[in-house]
């Protein structure tokens, strides 16, 4: 089943309130009140708007909603940081779409992380050490290790991410809401393999991986650089697109399915896919390949917001008689784009 679980620090008078949905399959928002509530709601908006504004659409899938958790530490210049409480509530409970966690609060200043995914059954991250005696800015998060799976890889349980500073003022008894937003630290990859002259192509004669140094999180959701880990395709196959123009030949492609954790800029992971003979297909740069897709409309925004938005990416590669990659043009979540000579390494 899964639990709602509130670790933190506490000094002040007020009431904070955690509202889940059940509605949705993604863990929430935090919003609190001064003097007053929180409440964890599970709309997609608060996500940050995680991708609905993207070409890709973001669709939920069928299971229950990931639990959730909380860090709250107080810093008042006697007691920084000051570790309080944990409350815990199982998932009966937050099927309620009125359900609220009421907890007193002091004045004092307070900062809070937010967690979503961590106390599920199926969680694929751990703490490194007890969050109730650890201080806030050692708390650290890892994918377990269990995860790492070969030749088969792991569909990673969602994780989601949220930090909010906030003041319980001492003449203040209003309710008011402020929010935390939650960002998603997991990403799903779709890789698809086509021939371009319409010959059919197999996932059995391709190896397919993806590496990088992402298991670790600080508080503040940095990657915290360990070793090099290689994510292997938690699904394979082939799927059939149609039928070729004038033809009954089925299109037929082989596609190949990664999860991940977190994508950063400062990190360089690769996508590589080799043939089954040993020769390679590709290895590139993933980042570099991903921010292609980012639009000229959103130009100010950062490369890191924009990979944080997103996470779902399908990419589409397309080969020559030979199984080689054919390096003018690819497709990432539905758009075309043309390569000429990008200089990726």
């Amino acid at each position: 089943p899964n639990t709602t679980r509130w670790i933190g620090s506490m000094r002040s008078a007020g009431l904070w309130m955690f509202t889940s949905s059940a509605k949705h399959q993604r863990a929430g928002c935090v919003s609190r009140a001064e003097g007053g509530s929180v409440d964890f709601s599970s709309s997609q908006y608060a996500l940050a708007v995680a991708s609905e504004w993207f070409p890709s659409p973001t669709a939920t899938a069928s299971g229950g909603r990931p639990a959730a958790s909380g860090y709250f530490a107080s810093n008042t210049a006697c007691v920084p940081r000051n570790y309080v409480a944990t409350r815990t509530e199982n998932s009966e409970a937050l099927k309620d779409e009125n359900y609220r966690m009421a907890i007193d609060l002091e004045p004092g200043s307070y900062q809070f992380l937010a967690y979503g995914g961590m106390y599920c059954d199926s969680s694929s991250f751990e703490w490194t050490s007890d969050p109730e005696t650890t201080p806030m800015k050692s708390l650290e998060t890892r994918l377990r290790p269990d995860c790492l799976t070969s030749p088969v890889g792991t569909n990673l349980h969602p994780l989601f991410y949220g930090n909010l500073e906030l003041e319980v003022k001492k003449d203040f008894h209003a309710y008011q809401t402020a929010t935390v937003y939650m960002m998603k630290d997991t990403n799903n990859i779709r890789i698809v393999l086509q021939q371009a002259d319409g010959e059919p192509v197999s996932n059995d004669w391709f190896d397919f991986t993806i590496t990088d140094d992402n298991t670790l999180m600080a508080w503040d959701n940095a990657v915290i650089p360990t070793s090099t880990v290689t994510y292997q395709p938690w699904t394979r196959g082939n799927a059939v697109a149609g039928t070729w123009d004038g033809t009954d030949v089925d299109a037929q492609v082989a596609f190949a399915e990664f999860s991940t954790a977190r994508l950063v800029t400062d990190n360089a992971p690769r996508l590589t896919i080799t043939r089954k003979d040993g020769h390679e297909v590709l290895s590139i740069p993933l980042i570099n390949y991903l921010l292609l897709l980012k639009s000229e409309n959103y130009s100010e925004m950062p490369a890191q917001e924009f990979l944080d938005r997103e996470s779902r990416w399908n990419m589409i590669f397309f080969l020559d008689r030979n199984h080689e990659w054919l390096k003018t043009r690819i497709v990432i979540n539905g758009w075309v784009v043309r390569i000429n000579d990008l200089g990726f390494d």
